[in-house]
């Protein structure tokens, strides 16, 4: 694939990193974010395109699109660090009730591919902008919300900002 420098194959199942070729002269650099090649790769379609905007030592997540149809993500770091948190919430899967996270910062140039199943939340390390598609519709209904207490302890965060409805979330 000429779109790509490499896939690397994550420890959760099915999830990977994607290390995007950037094409660079004196204006600047040039990005493919996204392209049919990617996209007929992961058997992927668009329905939304979303974006947030962090402040530092906020813990967004976990959450899942729980819906019939597969809800695939796709995330981007445009600007600062993160800490993307996943949970494998699909019980035939080798991984299966186990944690993860995976670093992302607007420098190294990668998109993180996340399969349907897998909850994910994010903690921003300093104030950053994260971008990504999702390939089913956000429906309230569907949302499943986990505490993500595991990262708090396992990652060491002191006090991080969060949502109500995160905090009072039942664990997995």
């Amino acid at each position: 694939m000429n779109f790509m420098l490499k896939i690397e194959e994550l420890d959760i199942f099915e999830s990977c990193l994607i290390k995007l070729k950037a094409f660079e002269d004196h204006r600047g650099t040039y990005n493919k974010l996204v392209s049919k090649e990617i996209l007929d790769y992961f058997n992927f379609h668009i329905e939304e395109i979303n974006f947030i905007n962090s402040n530092k030592n906020t813990l967004r997540g976990l959450h899942l699109q729980d819906s019939k149809k597969n809800c695939s993500k796709m995330y981007y770091c445009l600007e600062g660090s993160v800490t993307s948190l996943q949970l494998d919430t699909r019980k035939k899967s080798p991984s299966f009730g186990q944690y993860f996270d995976t670093k992302l910062n607007s420098i190294n140039n990668e998109l993180l591919y996340v399969p349907h199943g897998i909850a994910t939340g994010f903690y921003f390390q300093e104030n950053a902008k994260l971008l990504y598609w999702q390939s089913d519709s956000y429906k309230p209904g569907d949302e499943k919300v986990f505490n993500p207490s595991h990262f708090v302890k396992s990652l060491n965060l002191n006090n991080p900002i969060m949502s109500d409805k995160d905090k009072n979330s039942l664990p997995f």
